[in-house]
């Protein structure tokens, strides 16, 4: 069994345990949620790949390259329950246990349907400080279609119609040991309260094809944050993210194009040739820095306004010489802005919207993402019992 699963698996345990007594000072607490989500690009695809799936042409249905993905945009239904109990801890101090399990229903692409079951539990501390173990699994979940061999002709070329794809699906699971103390309180001159955080974790995604375990991941995740909290519930919220993730070095089918890496592959005396077999070696691994700024702010008692910047720089560590990963790095920017309106002691309705956009030095000549562009509009509610 992996570090990741471990923890997960004494995560629920823990909450098993703790959930079975919901008494002597022990309060439990439910909660559905519900959320509509329209995504514009629900695969993260290029423009020129969203073209294609859209033009479904003949050569693409015969390949199996847009199997199962039925639209670039897509409606996501996503219904949520919890349950929580707080109580008596160490010390005699507070411990909160939550488990939540969520699915994601998408209208038009069903493949992309998917379970997350998550876990966490926080032990208060002395001087205003907390312990905290989560753990996330998602046991299955296809991101699309990826091309593993072809028939080349007698120059080597793999037409479009002549390539094979499977479909690519993959289980993933993370865990996280947190730490928060509150260092500063707020006070009445106007001087604001400031929380910090440090974490650090483990995650693994593991793909269900042996064709396709160059795509597995192993991570390790450092990550920190200050929030600010001043009169009137204003907060101000950043966080940065710094991830590890090593794939296995492995060698694959890679269908390359002679003017792009100045190579005469199949040897016929020129560079001009598109779509040449190759099997050569490929690395995924890379490093990554995320940067997130929040601001929350009242409209009211009963409203909050939440505005959301986040920047995530990816650089890709391979030094094969063809699987075009060596030397690329990838930008991407998420903007968001959120409603949350407190209809009741039991209910609230929120509303959102996401803009993304991502970047890439290099295309991906494996066909996974680079350059890509969406939004995102959704509703919801939040009904505690």
């Amino acid at each position: 069994m992996s570090s990741i699963k471990k923890i997960f698996v004494v995560a629920l345990l823990v909450i098993w345990s703790f959930g079975l007594s919901a008494y002597g000072g022990w309060k439990l607490k439910a909660g559905l949620n519900g959320r509509w989500t329209y995504d514009t690009n629900v695969f993260n695809l290029s423009a020129g790949q969203a073209a294609d799936l859209r033009a479904d042409s003949s050569a693409d249905q015969e390949s199996g390259r847009f199997e199962d993905m039925n639209s670039v945009g897509d409606h996501i239904i996503r219904p949520s329950l919890s349950l929580a109990a707080d109580g008596p801890g160490l010390f005699g101090r507070n411990l909160e246990i939550d488990l939540s399990v969520d699915y994601e229903f998408l209208v038009k692409n069903a493949r992309r349907n998917n379970a997350a079951i998550g876990a966490s539990i926080r032990q208060s501390l002395w001087k205003q400080g907390a312990l905290e173990l989560s753990g996330l699994y998602v046991p299955k979940y296809f991101k699309r279609n990826y091309v593993i061999d072809g028939e080349p002709d007698d120059n080597g070329v793999v037409l479009p119609e002549d390539r094979e794809y499977e479909p690519g699906v993959y289980r993933e699971a993370e865990g996280r040991l947190g730490f928060e103390q509150r260092l500063l309180k707020r006070k009445k001159s106007g001087t604001p309260g400031l929380t910090a955080r440090i974490g650090a974790g483990l995650s693994e995604r593991r793909y269900d094809l042996e064709e396709l375990r160059g795509r597995n991941r192993n991570g390790r995740v450092l990550d920190a944050g200050l929030v600010f909290d001043f009169k009137s519930s204003w907060e101000l919220d950043f966080a940065y993210r710094r991830e590890f993730s090593e794939s296995p070095v492995v060698t694959e089918v890679l269908l390359l194009d002679e003017t792009d890496s100045s190579v005469d592959f199949n040897d016929d005396g020129d560079l001009l040739d598109q779509d040449v077999r190759i099997e050569d070696t490929v690395d995924r691994s890379f490093n990554e820095d995320r940067f997130e700024a929040t601001l929350t702010a009242p409209l009211g008692r009963e409203t909050d306004l939440q505005l959301s910047a986040s920047f995530r720089l990816r650089r890709f560590t391979s030094v094969e010489p063809f699987d075009g990963y060596q030397g690329r790095h990838d930008n991407r920017w998420v903007f968001g802005v959120d409603f949350d309106h407190k209809w009741s002691s039991n209910l609230s309705l929120i509303a959102g919207y996401r803009y993304y956009s991502q970047t890439s030095s290099f295309p991906d000549v494996t066909g996974d993402e680079d350059d890509y562009l969406k939004h995102n509009i959704r509703a919801g509610f939040s009904f505690k019992f």
